[in-house]
Formats: structure tokens, sequence, C-alpha cells
């Protein structure tokens, strides 16, 4: 609510500029879902990536190519996503005034510095707006490389936090995926996996687009279906927050490293318990895995502790979830969001299980 209300003081101050249609282009079929493709690469290999990507995920593209051998011209590079895709999923009020407004809009959507506001809209533009456009453009190109090639993977996007009017991110580009998956023919159930988020926008949001049936979500806190809810609404089927009442209220720096991993290996267990019953249960036919790096146990208190996993971990959490995927031979994205931990998960990834998907 502060946000609303800062936000629109501060545009009140601006300067007035002509306001478009209070109604949003009506959506169109693009067609072929390789629109979005851009270059066309001599060696398909999944993963899409552009140099207006964050630094982090540059770290990530510069060791492929340098330190696994991955050759420049194998990456697909990701066109910005049109503006009547985003009508999708964000209300036309929303989208005018991030269009209008984007110093404004951004430093309150990325919790930016209070002077962040004051910067030139052209800089803001091409610093923090198009680099998601193009992200989400890149999700929506892994979704047809995925179902071309078995999986592929995003170096950025993954923006779980964005909502239909004002997240904390820019562009819902998770949802949005989720809706191309579904206009495939074969798909009627797409599985979501977030993983290490606290907050996301996706339950809320689906619901309002009447899509609950169709999409499942898994959090930190468990397994979320649509399919038997009333009104169309969410409810949790599968709990994995086994850590809720486990974390103690202070962390002893002597113990801590076996404290941690304690808590490591019942958030694996439980992320691996509730992924197999919720397959069994589900039987999701297209899965978009957003990749984090932490994971929070709730303390005695309320409180919420963040753990940082270790490239290590990471690394094997993904290869789990990847090779579920395999064995089940269900479509899967994996959206980064220019983590540069998940490094060495890429590489091991590309060595040892991505040549085991399906090629055409």
């Amino acid at each position: 609510m502060k946000k609303k209300i800062l936000l629109s003081v501060l545009l009140l101050t601006t300067i007035s500029v002509d306001i478009l249609s209070s109604h949003p282009p009506q959506y169109e079929d693009d067609g072929e879902y390789s629109s979005i493709a851009t270059e066309v690469t001599e060696t398909p290999f999944p993963i899409v990536y552009h140099t207006r990507y964050p630094p982090g995920c540059t770290k990530i593209y510069n060791q492929l190519t340098k330190q696994v051998g991955i050759g420049k011209k194998q990456f697909h590079i990701p066109k910005e996503i049109e503006n009547y895709k985003l009508c999708k999923v964000h209300c036309w009020k929303y989208f005018e005034d991030l269009q209008s407004f984007p110093s404004a809009m951004v430093s309150f959507i990325l919790e930016k510095n209070p002077l962040y506001c004051l910067s030139p809209n052209w800089w803001v533009r091409y610093k923090e707006v198009t680099p998601r456009l193009l992200a989400t453009g890149g999700t929506l190109q892994s979704i047809y490389l995925a179902i071309k090639h078995g999986c592929a993977i995003n170096l950025f996007g993954g923006f779980s936090r964005a909502t239909m009017e004002m997240g904390d991110d820019l562009y819902a580009d998770i949802p949005l995926a989720a809706l191309r998956a579904l206009r495939y023919r074969d798909i009627n159930k797409v599985l979501i996996v977030d993983t290490g988020n606290q907050k996301n926008g996706h339950q809320e949001m689906f619901k309002e687009l009447n899509k609950a049936d169709k999409v499942d979500i898994v959090d930190s806190k468990g397994w979320y279906t649509g399919s038997h809810a009333q009104n169309n609404g969410y409810t949790l089927t599968t709990t994995t927050n086994t850590l809720s009442h486990w974390a103690p209220e202070a962390f002893d720096k002597k113990n801590y490293n076996i404290q941690r991993k304690k808590m490591v290996k019942t958030y694996f267990d439980s992320l691996k318990a509730c992924l197999n019953e919720g397959f069994q249960k589900q039987n999701p036919k297209f899965i978009i895995y957003n990749s984090g790096t932490t994971f929070h146990v709730k303390k005695m208190d309320h409180s919420d502790k963040e753990i940082s996993l270790t490239p290590e971990e990471i690394r094997d959490r993904d290869q789990h979830i990847f090779n579920m995927a395999l064995q089940k031979e269900i479509p899967i994205v994996m959206l980064l969001s220019g983590n540069s931990k998940s490094v060495d998960s890429i590489e091991n990834l590309y060595k040892n299980v991505i040549p085991n998907f399906k090629k055409d």
C-alpha cells in the first residue's frame, strides 16, 4: 500500500504525457512458436542468453564458452517480448505506467535507492527494463526449445515476484510461459517448481486468469494444486515445511556447520518427498523450474532465516530435478534469474544430464 501511495504522489509531480487507450490491444495468435527465436544456431543447444543480460548471466556465459568449450554460435539469442503478449498477464494500467514513468516505477518495484527515481528514463529503460523484456522473450523461447529438445535453460528470467499490477519485479514471465506451454495440444498440466522462494504471485495470478486447474506449484512450503479446489482456487496438498518448528532460536556459531548440515539435509529430503508424491498424484506434462540459491527456515520466534546453498548443493538439487523430468519424459525449462552460483550446476547438466534428453 505504501508503494502505491508514494508512487501516486511521485507520478502526480511528473510532467503529464498523453495517455494511451484504457483498453489493451486484442491478443492475436502469433502462429509458429519458433517465431520468438532469432538467429538459428549451427548446432542446437538449449541455452538462451543475450549480451544485455545482467553480469551474473555473463559470468555463466563466459565460463561455459571459455572453460566448458561451448561455441558462442550454439547459444540461442532472444528478442524482446512484444507488448500485446505482456497484456496476457498484466493489467493495461500497470503496463501504461511502466511505459510512461519507468524511473518511478522501477525504483519502487525493484526497491532501489529513492534517488534512483530521478534517473533519466532512457537510462532506466536501458539498464533495467530492456534486459527484462529480453529475458521474458527468452523464457517464452525456452518453452519452444524444451518441446523440441526435451529441456532448455534461460540464463535470466524467473521473475517469480511479479504480479498483474505491482509486485516486486517487472514482468511475470513464469505465468506467461505456463500459458504458452498450455497451448500445445498434449500439455494439459504445467508444474512450476520454485525452489527457495518465500514469496510469489503465481497462485493468485492463475486464479485470476481462471487457469488454476491447469497449473500446479511447488515452493518452499509445499505442493499447491487447483485441480479439485473450489472456486478455481488453490489448496496446499503436501507440506514440505518440516523445518518450521525445528530451527533454533539463535544459531550457535560454534555448532553452526552442524546445524546447517542438518537443515540442508531436511530441505533436500522434504523437497524430494514433495516432488515424488506430487508427480504421482498430479501427473504434470511440462515443468518450469525456477532455480533459487537459498532456502528459508522459520525460527521459533516466527522470523525467517535465509540459508545459502553451496555450488555443490545447487548442482545436486538441479541434477535431481532434471533427472526426474528425464525419467518421466517431461519437457523442462530452467530459469536462473542470473544466479552466478549456478555456474557449476549448468556445466554438470551440460556434460552429464542434457545429452540424455531426446533430440530432434
